[in-house]
């Protein structure tokens, strides 16, 4: 099998495509997830390190040996327990629970910021929780040769590092105290989050991952067949209550590549391509119609009570005008101080 991987942000663009043309109900959740999927896709670099940011400076001049660093990772780890003690007192610094989600918790945003993605540390977990469970001291020497061989290969100094970030960390007793009062109780988080909009839909698109058959294994990676994964999302949105939208605020969008005589193809209902009818016409609320409006040019943005009061059912361009439909149409509750193109 090739190693060779089809460019799944397009894959993931099309799937997201075919659930926004499927008219069903919890299709934006999938397509929430699905562009979650996305971000993770497109990796992110580490832009913390250079001589452009200070802390690549201070880095750069603490390594270069003007500061004395003392390198005994032992005395390095007792110097920690002071301050622990007068951030967290004695029952929190040891609360080995807590200490495994903090360690955590840094270890990601570590693996995070040098660009492994959200898809690449779930199968990871589920990796190694599926596997026998390791000795302690074993394990501690496994982080410490693994995290010397990524700052190697990132080209920093884990000993400066650990320096300037204990040496940060005093000057924030106050402020780490007061975050750990305001922590969730028996919570592995380290404050009150909302729900992620990817976890409704997570366990379902898990589930979906062992269903659809063009969705490959290969060295451990997903290749995604965009077809399927869009297929097989729908079933499980069939149960999902139906999106509410305000009746004031519902868009239709039309094709304006092309006209049949001067009726206005519009997007149809359940992905059936175009139709003049627009009773026909798949209703849209506003977020979904000009996300489609930015991302394909030729289509243009409706107000739906607007395009209703011309209907005949089909609609005469000679009879409309795009300028008097927009002004009419209310401003957005809140918005989000971006332009919307129509």
């Amino acid at each position: 099998m090739s190693h060779e991987h089809a460019p799944m942000d397009h894959d993931i663009d099309f799937a997201i495509d075919v659930l926004k043309k499927s008219n069903t109900a919890g299709a934006e959740t999938a397509i929430a997830w699905l562009q979650c999927l996305e971000r993770d896709v497109i990796r992110r670099c580490n832009k913390s390190w250079g001589t452009g940011h200070k802390d690549g400076r201070e880095l750069e001049r603490l390594s270069s040996g003007s500061t004395s660093i003392a390198a005994d990772g032992g005395q390095f780890q007792r110097r920690v327990q002071p301050w622990m003690m007068e951030c967290f007192g004695e029952a929190i610094s040891n609360d080995l629970g807590e200490r495994n989600h903090r360690f955590f918790e840094e270890s990601t945003e570590l693996v995070q910021s040098t660009g492994m993605t959200r898809s690449e540390a779930h199968q990871l977990v589920d990796y190694v929780f599926d596997r026998p469970i390791g000795e302690p001291v074993q394990e501690v020497g496994g982080v410490m040769v693994t995290l010397a061989a990524l700052c190697l290969a990132a080209k920093m100094d884990m000993h400066v590092a650990g320096e300037m970030e204990l040496a940060r960390i005093w000057t924030k007793v106050e402020v780490i105290r007061a975050k750990q009062a305001a922590k969730p109780k028996h919570s592995p988080l380290p404050q009150h989050v909302a729900p992620h909009p990817c976890a409704a839909i997570r366990n379902a698109a898990l589930d979906v991952d062992g269903l659809a058959n063009e969705i490959r294994r290969v060295d451990g990676n997903h290749s995604l067949g965009a077809g399927a994964l869009a297929e097989a999302l729908l079933p499980f949105l069939q149960s999902s209550p139906a999106p509410k939208q305000d009746v004031a605020d519902q868009w239709y969008l039309q094709d304006t590549r092309s006209y049949v005589g001067n009726d206005v193809m519009w997007w149809a209902k359940d992905g059936n391509g175009y139709t003049t009818d627009v009773s026909k016409a798949h209703v849209y609320d506003r977020a979904s119609a000009f996300r489609q409006v930015a991302m394909r040019g030729t289509d243009r943005a409706w107000p739906k009570a607007y395009i209703d009061g011309k209907t005949r059912p089909a609609v005469d361009m000679q009879y409309i005008n795009h300028a008097e439909a927009i002004a009419a149409q209310p401003s957005p509750s809140v918005s989000d101080g971006k332009e919307e193109k129509c």
